[in-house]
């Protein structure tokens, strides 16, 4: 699926101040100016006020490094690119120097340096967690501008095994690639539900998540619903009864029985997910092909209702995977990581899916992988 991603960095970037020492005609007095500016946005003048201290103090990296990011946020990228090699020239290891000479890489499509620096940065234990895990966030960016779905999402998800509480960036990223690349709805209003809550997280972001992206997915939700047979024709009361009538029969073991007011249940009401779940799992207890091919229809007419139930989603793709359907095994088991990101019979699944289609074992290895770090 082609995805359409217009979406920035939002790193976390740390600014070590070396200007202990300094005196005043070393470039201290524009820096400070340039850093005031630079907050208030005004980055015109930031930008002169960087380039002078720079020049005056050559051996100053926070004056090369805010003068690429001023240059960055000014879409200046050349000059941003000469900037912050002057910053490795003075402090070539620096963490947040080479996050962002990742991030000036990317913009100018250098995939392949970005890759490398942001590969270096996750893979550092050295590093705090923190910086780690925005590396792997950078990843999962240039992953999603290649289209490489499976690549950024294990690059998003291990971020946030290293961070969860305060990591926006992740959770934003992700939202974008469930809800574009996997029309993972649910998956994806979770994801930027997580996102607004954090304190720190970017605030037009915010906004455009709170009054565009959550009303578009829930309306998206709500037609969904909508679409389904006889959805407009329900007697929820009626239903009821015979959901109970059949919990009842299941008790019992009388499993014909529960199966049979299963399904009135469902067709006075198609929107029971109860109803539509008791179908599944009653004809489920028919071995023969034939009624597991049954049941697996019931279970993704139940899936539909709620996307988001882990446990039915392992049911399913078990049955899938008994019938040999393993595209439907691999959607099934992917669906249930979303729902639950560190459920390990769903990883597991999802690796088992991917290693027998033809072409996917490089994805099983990428979902291992991450399934290690947890």
């Amino acid at each position: 699926m082609s995805m359409k991603i217009n979406s920035s960095f939002i790193l976390i970037s740390s600014l070590a101040t070396l200007l202990v020492g300094c005196a005043p005609s070393d470039g201290s007095d524009e820096f400070k100016q340039a850093t005031a500016a630079y907050e208030l946005r005004d980055l015109q003048r930031a930008k002169r006020f960087f380039e002078k201290a720079a020049k005056l103090n050559s051996s100053n990296a926070d004056a090369h490094y805010m003068l690429a990011k001023v240059n960055l946020d000014l879409g200046n990228l050349e000059e941003a690119s000469a900037a912050i090699n002057d910053a490795r020239l003075v402090a070539s290891n620096a963490a947040d120097i080479l996050s962002l000479d990742a991030q000036i890489a990317y913009h100018l499509k250098d995939y392949a340096k970005a890759i490398e620096i942001f590969s270096t940065l996750s893979e550092d234990s050295s590093l705090s967690r923190r910086v780690r895990s925005q590396a792997l966030v950078g990843l999962g960016i240039i992953y999603m501008t290649e289209n490489d779905r499976d690549k950024a999402r294990v690059q998003f998800l291990s971020s946030l095994v290293l961070e969860r509480r305060h990591n926006a960036s992740a959770y934003y990223h992700l939202g974008l690639l469930y809800r574009d690349a996997y029309d993972y709805q649910e998956a994806a209003s979770e994801q930027f539900e997580m996102f607004v809550r954090i304190p720190d997280a970017p605030k037009d972001k915010v906004e455009k998540v709170l009054h565009n992206f959550l009303p578009a997915i829930n309306d998206a939700i709500i037609r969904a619903a909508q679409e389904i047979p006889n959805a407009s024709r329900r007697d929820s009361q009626a239903a009821a009864i015979q959901i109970k009538n059949a919990e009842q029969a299941q008790k019992k073991r009388q499993y014909k029985t529960a199966l049979s007011a299963y399904t009135k249940a469902y067709q006075l009401d198609s929107l029971s997910f109860p109803a539509a779940l008791g179908v599944a799992r009653m004809t489920a207890l028919d071995q023969s092909r034939k009624e597991q091919e049954k049941a697996l229809v019931a279970y993704l007419t139940a899936i539909k209702l709620r996307p988001k139930s882990t446990s039915t989603l392992l049911e399913a793709a078990q049955i899938a995977m008994k019938l040999k359907q393993y595209l439907t095994a691999e959607r099934l088991y992917s669906m249930a990581v979303a729902a639950n990101p560190v459920k390990l019979d769903a990883i597991d699944g999802l690796i088992r899916a991917k290693e027998r289609l033809p072409g996917k074992t490089k994805a099983a290895s990428l979902y291992q992988k991450y399934r290690n770090r947890l």
